[in-house]
């Protein structure tokens, strides 16, 4: 079963390379890029809030997919983190909770 975070995210503009259109509610998955490290990761978000525009600062839940197949060790809170879609970052964030698998 997977486990969860939750972190704070900041969408970028889409003047920045960010998104044109914001997630909204759950199952936008992009990719978990860990700092320093550059590894990628595959998670999905959860209940992404219709209000939040790119720029504000947001907690969210976010789904870790694939472990304990595969280790996901450069996470834990206080762990800096981007988004990716490809090679363009999206959003960037920090991990504030990790949370045993529901």
């Amino acid at each position: 079963m997977p486990r969860w975070m939750t972190a704070e995210v900041v969408f970028s503009s889409p003047e920045s390379g960010g998104r044109q259109f914001m997630p909204v509610g759950s199952g936008y998955a992009p990719y978990l890029r860990c700092l320093p490290s550059g590894e990628d990761m595959a998670v999905r978000l959860h209940e992404v809030p219709p209000e939040v525009r790119h720029g504000d600062p947001f907690l969210v839940t976010i789904e870790i997919m694939y472990e304990p197949r595969i280790p996901y060790a450069g996470i834990e809170p206080g762990s800096r983190f981007d988004l990716v879609e490809g090679q363009r970052i999206v959003a960037s964030g920090v991990c504030t909770k990790l949370q045993p698998a529901k």
